[in-house]
């Protein structure tokens, strides 16, 4: 992939979270899966040339600034004044967004997530309107609405919404959602959602939803 789709994907990512928006929001107004979604803004594809100026007026830029081919003067922060919680760090003026500089800093939030945006990593009881980290998220609780880490998620309770980790995804109850991961999932309790992995998948309960990987499926079937 060229650096004109690097950029591309970059920038598909920066714009969305300036704009607090989950993948699975953007997903919604484009009429496509978050997994698409994520894929372009992890250099996996690229969309196709119609969406460009659909995702060009969702983010309120030109269509060269998607490719970085402009700069766009941001005034004071730069994402809209919203009801969003975020957890970011700065190091003078400079907003710290690589995973070298934020894996040692997390975001705590005692009780539930409800609507969640951090460039580092994310720890909370239970999500239920969407949280998304830039590194791992810790999870004690349940995940009721949409979930992305860039690296690891792990989830103690059950999953029924969307869940996405581009490295490995733990959930120690039943998934009842739509959950990928970049690597392996491991499942402690039953499987009734589409589950996907580009490592093995280990179930500790029944699966009744639809599994692909491109390693190894593991069931041990409690019945």
């Amino acid at each position: 992939m060229n650096n004109d789709f690097k950029q591309l994907s970059h920038n598909i990512a920066a714009y969305r979270k300036q704009r607090g928006l989950t993948q699975e929001a953007l997903a919604e107004q484009l009429g496509i899966s978050f997994q698409a979604v994520s894929k372009w803004e992890n250099e996996q594809s690229a969309p196709d040339i119609m969406f460009l100026p659909v995702l060009a007026e969702i983010f309120g830029v030109s269509i060269d600034a998607l490719f970085g081919r402009e700069k766009v003067p941001v005034a004071g922060l730069p994402w809209e004044d919203d009801d969003t919680l975020r957890g970011v760090v700065y190091q003078g003026h400079t907003l710290l967004t690589s995973y070298d500089d934020l894996k040692n800093f997390t975001f705590k939030v005692k009780g539930p997530a409800l609507h969640v945006i951090s460039y580092c990593n994310i720890e909370c009881s239970e999500i239920q309107e969407g949280a998304e980290a830039d590194c791992n998220i810790y999870c004690s609780g349940d995940i009721s609405g949409g979930a992305t880490a860039d690296c690891d998620l792990h989830c103690k309770g059950n999953i029924s919404g969307g869940a996405t980790a581009d490295c490995d995804l733990r959930c120690d109850g039943n998934i009842n959602g739509s959950v990928t991961a970049g690597c392996d999932i491991t499942i402690n309790g039953d499987i009734s959602g589409g589950v996907q992995a580009d490592g093995d998948i280990t179930v500790t309960g029944e699966i009744s939803g639809a599994v692909c990987c491109d390693g190894h499926v593991i069931c041990y079937n409690k019945s």
